[in-house]
């Protein structure tokens, strides 16, 4: 009977060690366990947000308004995006006149002098030296020169005006000119009206409205007949300014 009470002795003692040990990681475990910290990564300011517009073609898929300009643009969020245009190889020295809108709207490309603009499809149109010069209605052209009008020298109109105007759909003012030529070399007496636009290459696109129409024959008028450029015809200049560009490849 002594023998089996110094074996339970021990036996007791190292259960109750045992329990109280289990009863202690329990403690530790449930009450003083570190708390689990979740980490959120920071945003990469290299990757842009899925919703986010970045370019052209994701302010069209997001169902933005699209300016018909050329190139065309989309406005998103106080930002504007520029779509890319890859110009055709054949065309780098020719052009292209495309029917826009629903036919009333014509939009000429010219891809050798790098300029583009849009004028009314009932407008007769007429291209001459590849674009160096165009003519709109016999009465309103367009033409590309090396030097800038207002500084003209030797037979040359009188110039009357000159100013500084804000043409719509253009960001910059525009230098317009006010003429009136004579009698010289041929030249019908008439006034006449340029805007003038200069490009980063130092290429000055020239828009003319005229008094007249080219193909008047009035030579001998008195300089009582000379008359201000007719409304109908400043606008046509003035709807074709509005949209013209330049630096367009």
């Amino acid at each position: 009977m002594s023998a089996q009470k110094g074996y339970i002795l021990p036996l007791v003692l190292f259960g109750t060690v045992a329990l109280l040990s289990g009863i202690g990681l329990l403690f530790y475990f449930f009450l003083y366990r570190p708390q689990q910290v979740v980490v959120m990564p920071l945003p990469n300011p290299n990757i842009a947000p899925t919703n986010v517009i970045a370019d052209f073609e994701g302010c069209v898929r997001a169902g933005n308004p699209i300016m018909e300009s050329y190139p065309r643009r989309c406005n998103a969020d106080g930002k504007s995006f520029t779509e890319l245009i890859t110009v055709p190889q054949e065309a780098t020295t020719s052009s292209v006149i495309h029917v826009i809108d629903d036919g009333t709207a014509k939009e000429y490309i010219n891809y050798l002098y790098n300029y583009q603009t849009i004028f009314d499809s009932s407008l007769s149109f007429e291209e001459q030296e590849k674009g160096v010069r165009l003519v709109f209605n016999d009465q309103v052209t367009l033409s590309v020169s090396d030097t800038d009008p207002e500084n003209c020298r030797g037979d040359c109109s009188r110039l009357l005006k000159s100013e500084m105007v804000t043409i719509p759909g253009q960001s910059e003012p525009v230098k317009k000119l006010y003429w009136q030529s004579g009698p010289i070399g041929g030249v019908i007496p008439q006034r006449y009206v340029s805007l003038v636009f200069k490009n980063d290459k130092n290429k000055y696109f020239i828009l003319e409205a005229n008094e007249l129409k080219f193909s008047s024959s009035a030579f001998n008028r008195s300089e009582s007949e000379i008359k201000d450029v007719s409304p109908e015809a400043m606008e046509i200049l003035n709807a074709i300014a509005s949209s013209f560009r330049m630096n367009i490849n």
